[in-house]
């Protein structure tokens, strides 16, 4: 059995790639056991993404590809493809969750209007897509593919994937979402 780092270099997007036979290190991960509030998980991204580019640029090594896996306090976040009126203003989505206890944060990724919270995980691969020679729309088919696959193990049908990057079981809700990183667009 192929590990999932290799089947992502040799199946992304139907393509073979030169990254499985690149001997690439294995994936670290780190799981968090209690939620974390979404500014300091992005915090902790932000932090792992610019000690990686600073080594890069200093030439040194121990370049380590890392899978967060956390549940969030309650909050809701919107992206790039939200078009709020006036960014100047309080987010009508924001004016309606302040009450219930959660966060509203406007983020430089994903899509619209979007919930994250205890009981749902949340999977932030910091990854090196050019040594898997993988472009960022194959990593994020990829990544959806997967969910479908994990989803009909259960014997669910799948509805996948949607214009907007999540992977639903039929007639159900959403149960994962792909998206692209600030600043790439995948979709």
């Amino acid at each position: 059995m192929l590990s999932l780092r290799s089947r992502l270099a040799t199946q992304a997007c139907g393509v073979p790639t030169f990254g499985a036979e690149a001997g690439l290190a294995p994936v670290r991960y780190h799981i968090f056991k209690t939620p974390l509030a979404y500014p300091l998980g992005l915090e902790l991204q932000n932090g792992v993404v610019q000690e990686r580019l600073r080594r890069k640029r200093e030439g040194e090594g121990g370049k380590t590809d890392i899978l967060f896996l956390l549940e969030h306090t309650p909050t809701y976040t919107t992206g790039r493809r939200d078009n709020t009126p006036n960014p100047d203003e309080l987010h009508p989505e924001e004016k309606k969750v302040v009450n219930v206890g959660a966060s509203f944060h406007i983020t430089k990724r994903g899509g619209q209007v979007t919930y994250h919270g205890p009981g749902q995980i949340v999977g932030y691969p910091i990854l090196d897509l050019n040594e898997m020679n993988t472009p960022t729309r194959c990593y994020v088919e990829y990544l959806q593919a997967l969910l479908a696959e994990y989803v009909r193990d259960f014997g669910l049908s799948v509805d996948a994937p949607h214009e907007d990057g999540h992977v639903a079981a039929s007639g159900e809700d959403s149960v994962g979402s792909a998206d692209s990183p600030p600043g790439q667009d995948a979709m």
